[in-house]
């Protein structure tokens, strides 16, 4: 009995299995600003997700990346970004320090099925002036674009 019940479980979570796309290095960059990269995609009907490092190469600056400024397309649709977390518990800033590295499990979900591009749009990179990972300063990047097609 406790071996049909183990293998009942093991293929109900293997049905659930998402595809995980090895994409190499895809890196988006704006030289002595921003890069934004992952090294794979997991794809599963109208979702997305990756482990996405955002660096920030800037030698003086740190930057703030609020969550709600980070947006989605899949093909010709616009998704929602969430922290890929249990409960979407991760963050909902996130700091980078000079010249460091940050990584963001993030999920994209779009109305239907997706396929062709996929996109995340940051939409505003923050100076963080007091280099606290709190205080927004002016906006030193706009709609920067990392992309990768199937």
């Amino acid at each position: 009995m406790k071996k049909t019940i183990l293998l009942c479980i093991l293929l109900a979570l293997s049905s659930c299995a998402t595809k995980k796309i090895m994409i190499g290095d895809n890196e988006a960059k704006k030289d002595g600003e921003f890069a934004l990269s992952s090294t794979f995609i997991k794809v599963k009907g109208k979702l997305f997700a990756g482990e996405f490092a955002l660096r920030n190469l800037n030698d003086k600056k740190s930057v703030i990346i609020l969550l709600s400024d980070i947006k989605c397309k899949w093909g010709d649709q616009t998704g929602h970004v969430k922290n890929d977390r249990p409960f979407n518990i991760g963050e909902k800033t996130i700091n980078i320090h000079v010249l460091g590295v940050k990584n963001a499990k993030l999920k994209c979900e779009v109305p239907k099925k997706g396929s062709g591009e996929m996109q995340l749009i940051v939409k505003r990179i923050y100076n963080n002036v007091n280099h606290d990972g709190k205080s927004l300063g002016k906006v030193l990047t706009k709609d920067f674009v990392w992309k990768h097609s199937l």
